[in-house]
């Protein structure tokens, strides 16, 4: 028992936390698609994350809202779970927990920003660029100290695939015609 003063609330949060993170589908096409790792298609079929940004910008019922509840829900089970102990081999699972959760929602927080910018009628200004980057940076530093330090490389080159990508897919899809600035209904999405 990790949380023998808060069981209960202990419960509570992983179980809450455990509506997205044990969710195969979500965790495993939406959620990590964020992140290039998983792409099953060959390089130059597809523009990362160019095409995803789209994606998400048409689908119906909108994605972006159900990634918005998904980092509430997460951000409020990382507010529920109270102090914990370690166990045998692991030294502090309720912060390890934590820090995941909290960089998935960091995460996908950094990625509805940047759908929010693609949309905009408007060029983002240098400042508000300067702070979708700075965002990203912090990104990468709170993601260094998720995971042990044998796959931090891993995990930051994932990240990082992103956070570079940010401005050149802005501009990209700019000079593409932006995305659409309200969903769409397609039928080959149910």
């Amino acid at each position: 028992m990790i949380c023998p003063d808060g069981e209960e609330v202990a419960h509570h949060a992983l179980t809450s936390a455990s509506t997205i993170t044990a969710c195969y589908p979500l965790m495993q096409y939406v959620l990590q698609h964020v992140l290039p790792l998983y792409s099953s298609t060959s390089a130059g079929a597809t523009t990362y994350p160019d095409d995803l940004i789209r994606a998400f910008a048409i689908a119906q019922p909108p994605l972006a809202d159900v990634l918005c509840q998904v980092v509430d829900t997460l951000r409020d089970a990382v507010s529920l779970m109270p102090a914990g102990g370690g166990v045998r081999g692991w030294p502090q699972p309720v912060g390890s927990w934590k820090r995941e959760n909290l960089r998935l929602a960091d995460t996908l927080r950094l990625f509805l920003d940047v759908l929010v910018a693609a949309r905009s009628p408007e060029p983002l200004t240098d400042q508000e660029l300067d702070e979708l980057r700075r965002r990203g940076e912090e990104l990468m530093l709170s993601v260094a100290g998720t995971r042990p330090a044998y796959m931090e490389p891993a995990v930051l080159r994932e990240h990082w695939m992103f956070v570079r990508e940010i401005e050149p897919a802005l501009k990209r899809l700019r000079e593409q015609g932006g995305v659409a600035t309200a969903e769409s209904w397609y039928a080959w999405l149910i």
